[in-house]
């Protein structure tokens, strides 16, 4: 069995491949993990992480 690692670049890099193509992003398991991993991105500041939860956690 293969180990694939996929880096935040590369998700957030097809995630903005599919939003050119399709207009959205699926949700799935790639976009799950992709706003997990960019709130606990230790790199963001707090206020860089509650924005992203806001756009992503409130209606």
């Amino acid at each position: 069995q293969t180990l694939v690692t996929v880096t935040l670049g590369d998700r957030l890099q097809n995630a903005a491949d599919l939003c050119k193509t399709m207009g959205s992003l699926p949700f799935n398991d790639d976009y799950i993990e992709l706003v997990r991993q960019l709130i606990t991105n230790c790199s963001l500041t707090h206020l860089e992480q509650l924005h992203l939860k806001s756009l992503f956690f409130n209606p």
